[in-house]
């Protein structure tokens, strides 16, 4: 099959389309290189990816290139759009970034499912769009008000997303993250942060005094909900347009995982609490009992097991990049 991949060079995009590849199917893979993190990640990724025949890249912006106009865009069976800009904390700084290149970009991308009939295009949303919801566990359809410019681009996507279901028959599929993480991780991610500094005696900072709970979810069970989702037809799913959470029902507190990793690399880690952050959420628990009722699928990988993998990954990488 031939797929569309926004945001190839991202964490989630690039162990999409390296899985997709290795099972021989064809990817254009699109990406502006944004230098929100360190790009040094993203070239690495990238330059993976390129060792496949199968892999045709194009940096792009999203936001500012109509994606009809593009020869590049032919025959595509599905679309996956991992593009956004990420980041709770930054969408308070500079929220026009956000809107631009998460409402604007998307449009675009909806505009072109709709030319080419692809059979689905599959997004990404996150679970930040439940914001203030006092629910024990996080269930599709119960959100709260949003408390990020972040949270609210996202949810502003589904909602578009339902609009061109219903309008122009668009096949669409939202996925609520939940905390993705694993080798070739972001940077700007609490794992990747709290390793680094770690490894280099400096000190961790816990908001809201490490008690901000989260269900980390490890990229495999994320790359093979998003394959399911393509392989298998939806006989119980007769919506053009549906949503469902993905992430690891069991949860951890930030404390917690430095324990792990302090345990892993045998070393006490340095630590300061600090109080909750405006626009954080101070606990995310996902249920993810509506995708495994139709795809038969939970997420498997336990958060000590998925942490050590990481951790195996940057001391191995870490040799060969010193930067990390």
């Amino acid at each position: 099959m031939n797929v569309l991949i926004t945001g190839s060079c991202g964490f989630i995009g690039f162990h999409l389309g390296k899985r997709l590849l290795k099972e021989g199917h064809s990817i254009i893979g699109i990406d502006n290189m944004s230098n929100y993190y360190d790009t040094r990640i993203k070239n690495i990724r990238l330059k993976i990816l390129k060792k496949y025949k199968r892999f045709k890249f194009v940096k792009l912006d999203l936001s500012k290139k109509n994606l009809k106009l593009s020869n590049t865009i032919k025959k595509i069976d599905y679309i996956v759009n991992l593009a956004a800009q990420a980041g709770v904390k930054y969408s308070l700084k500079d929220p026009l970034a956000y809107y631009q290149n998460n409402i604007v970009a998307f449009a675009y991308i909806l505009e072109l499912a709709k030319d080419l009939k692809v059979k689905k295009l599959i997004y990404a949303s996150s679970s930040s769009v439940y914001g203030d919801v006092k629910n024990k566990f996080f269930v599709e359809h119960k959100i709260g008000n949003p408390l990020s410019n972040y949270s609210l681009t996202k949810r502003m996507n589904e909602l578009m997303a339902d609009f061109y279901s219903k309008i122009f028959s668009v096949t669409c599929v939202g996925l609520r993250f939940f905390n993705v993480y694993g080798p070739y991780g972001r940077p700007d991610m609490a794992l990747w942060i709290f390793l680094k500094n770690a490894l280099l005696n400096r000190e961790v900072k816990l908001h809201n005094y490490g008690k901000m709970e989260r269900s980390f979810t490890y990229i495999d069970d994320i790359i093979n909900s998003i394959c399911l989702i393509m392989e298998i037809k939806d006989k119980k799913n007769h919506k053009k347009n549906v949503i469902f959470n993905i992430g690891n029902s069991n949860t951890i507190k930030l404390f917690s995982l430095v324990k792990i990793i302090e345990k892993k690399i045998n070393k006490k880690i340095r630590y300061k609490k600090i109080s909750i952050q405006f626009g954080e959420i101070k606990k995310t628990h996902a249920s993810n009992e509506k995708f495994n009722k139709i795809y038969n699928f939970k997420p498997k990988v336990k958060v000590t097991d998925g942490v050590n993998k990481f951790i195996d990954w940057y001391l191995d990488y870490k040799k060969k990049y010193k930067w990390l």
